[in-house]
């Protein structure tokens, strides 16, 4: 019983890390197991990674005419 309880506190706080997913511990006959469940991905959100804005005061850097080129 013991273990049990350990491994049901750690479910619990590994939930509160993952909100809002969540971790289940259950047993399948003396095996214990997690069962992670994430949120659904939502399909219309962003598609590339959004970087956060510099701190104020912190240059921002130009690119040069060849990469601007190289990318367009």
């Amino acid at each position: 019983m013991t273990l049990l309880d350990a491994l049901s506190a750690a479910a619990d706080e590994i939930t509160r890390d993952l909100a809002p997913g969540s971790v289940e511990l259950r047993l399948r006959g003396r095996d214990p197991h997690f069962v992670v469940t994430a949120l659904p991905v939502d399909p219309t959100g962003p598609t590339r990674p959004i970087r956060p804005d510099p701190p104020p005061g912190t240059p921002r850097r130009r690119r040069t005419t060849a990469h601007r080129t190289a990318t367009c």
